[in-house]
């Protein structure tokens, strides 16, 4: 017979406490930098094509410039949180 051991309320609470003390959070650094559809994708974890049908659905807002399009990282951070509501 396999024995489960459940945690008690402390075992959570230091399990809780130690995860909060190694979180480090993600800093950017400058919002409103340009950044291609590649890092635009590795940011959503989606492919290309998935970046331009969210182009094309204006979830996300696409800027040319010169003979590339770009994409403001706020702004994919912006996409990045209302996807996950």
């Amino acid at each position: 017979m396999i024995e489960l051991q459940i945690p008690t309320k402390d075992d959570i609470k230091t399990i809780v406490q130690q995860a909060l003390s190694e979180f480090k959070p993600i800093n950017y650094p400058n919002p409103d930098e340009f950044i291609t559809k590649d890092e635009a994708g590795t940011l959503l974890k989606l492919c290309s094509s998935a970046i331009d049908n969210l182009r094309r659905r204006n979830v996300l807002k696409a800027y040319r410039i010169g003979g590339s399009v770009r994409f403001k990282r706020s702004e994919v951070i912006q996409a990045i949180e209302d996807l996950n509501r």
